[in-house]
């Protein structure tokens, strides 16, 4: 479960049990997934303290079971992914939410991949699970995306980021993850809705030190059922209990609309130059 798979987040030491041979912190287990958690709860990202609860965490796992395999983008980035990795190769997913995307990374990728999926929540932790389960190849733990990860610099090959902040908050998440990947390894940025750009996201990733970059956006009708349109309800409206005031206003009608436009895009670069 950990020997040779991570390092300690106070001295960078390679774990082999769960207590620290460097400086004796001890790794603590909870329902066989290593907590590798720093920091304060209340410190999280205002949108993320609604999946510390259940309530949020099961309308999000409604959510995702039907609709995650209708994602235009996320079916896209995840055949980028798969047709890149290599046995030996090592993918950091990040906030992995319910597992639905953890288990679809395992089916796309070669065998031999090591993937590694955490998140804060342990209730989303323990869905992961049972989805993941004790599949080989795949290591659940729980972190901090603000904090550090028990992992060295120049250590994964791919790093898959969806909808979730990334590094410290004054650190552009692309930025976090070009310190932890190995040279020539990829970033994937995934994420809803249109925007503008002031900067094309092409142009950002090769200012922020990748020698190569891919954008792709998608606009596409889906049809939504009442339990989505209902789950996506409950929350919403936990987010805005937990403090998100930019959802404050937002039309729950909108949920219910049997038809509706769904708007993804999807950052692609790779890491070039000497590693850091």
């Amino acid at each position: 479960m950990i020997a040779g798979k991570f390092y300690c987040v106070g001295c960078g030491a390679l774990l082999m049990t769960r207590l620290c041979g460097g400086c004796g912190r001890r790794v603590a287990l909870v329902g066989g997934i290593p907590d590798f958690f720093e920091g304060d709860e209340e410190e999280l990202d205002r949108p993320n303290r609604s999946w510390l609860g259940e309530e949020a965490v099961a309308a999000r796992e409604i959510v995702y079971e039907l609709s995650h395999r209708e994602l235009v983008g996320m079916a896209f980035c995840m055949a980028e992914v798969g047709k890149r990795s290599f046995a030996g190769c090592r993918i950091l997913e990040v906030a992995a939410g319910t597992g639905h995307f953890t288990r679809w990374l395992r089916e796309v990728c070669v065998a031999g991949t090591e993937i590694y999926a955490f998140d804060v929540s342990w209730p989303i932790l323990a869905r992961a699970r049972a989805k993941v389960g004790e599949a080989e190849g795949v290591h659940l733990f729980r972190g901090n995306a603000r904090g550090r990860l028990p992992f060295l610099q120049n250590y994964f090959d791919m790093i898959v980021v969806r909808l979730a902040p990334f590094g410290q908050r004054d650190v552009p998440k692309i930025v976090a993850a070009h310190r932890l990947l190995k040279r020539g390894g990829w970033y994937f940025g995934a994420g809803w809705q249109k925007r503008q750009w002031e900067t094309s996201p092409v142009a950002w990733a090769l200012a922020k030190g990748y020698d190569e970059a891919a954008f792709h956006e998608w606009g596409y009708w889906r049809d939504v059922s009442a339990e989505e349109g209902e789950a996506l309800i409950v929350e919403r409206r936990q987010m805005v209990a937990s403090g998100f005031e930019q959802l404050a206003d937002w039309d729950e009608g909108e949920a219910l609309r049997p038809r509706q436009v769904v708007h993804e895009h999807l950052l692609m670069a790779r890491k070039g130059g000497g590693d850091e």
